[in-house]
């Protein structure tokens, strides 16, 4: 195999595959709400948007936070919740393809590595591999009930 033939097959793999990811639509106020006009914008989300941009407190934390960080604050979500329903739908876009890929890559990497003890859809083994949530041991041995002799 060529290598631009490889590298043909590559582009239509990964344009199949994040192809949802292509398609979003990112309105300007999404990337900065600050800077944006608010004219020309949807009316529902238009008095939010006001709002937002000229409270000095969110321009800082905007500043100091970034934008991944700004958006997921819960205050934000409670008091601009049009502008929340639509940043959602972006934000929400790039942890689940990351989550479904690297989902994939650990079951195919189990599938080959582990084949005789691979029970995936039993012992919660990608569930693990991917949740950020650490078990708490300690808490989970203490709460366990000992077996008495018969």
């Amino acid at each position: 195999m060529t290598y631009c033939q490889h590298l043909t097959e590559l582009e239509a793999d990964i344009s199949l595959r994040f192809k949802d990811l292509f398609d979003l639509e990112f309105e300007a106020w999404m990337i900065d709400p600050f800077s944006c006009v608010p004219e020309d914008m949807n009316e529902t989300i238009q008095e939010e948007i006001i709002e937002l941009k000229y409270n000095e407190e969110y321009i800082h934390r905007f500043q100091q936070d970034g934008i991944s960080k700004f958006w997921q604050s819960k205050d934000l979500q409670m008091k601009f919740p049009n502008l929340w329903k639509e940043m959602s739908n972006v934000l929400l876009a790039f942890p689940t393809t990351y989550l479904v890929e690297s989902g994939f890559s650990f079951v195919n990497h189990n599938t080959q590595c582990e084949k005789n003890r691979l029970e995936v859809c039993y012992r919660g083994d990608i569930r693990l591999k991917l949740s950020r949530i650490k078990p708490d041991i300690e808490y989970l041995a203490s709460k366990h009930q000992y077996q008495g002799s018969h």
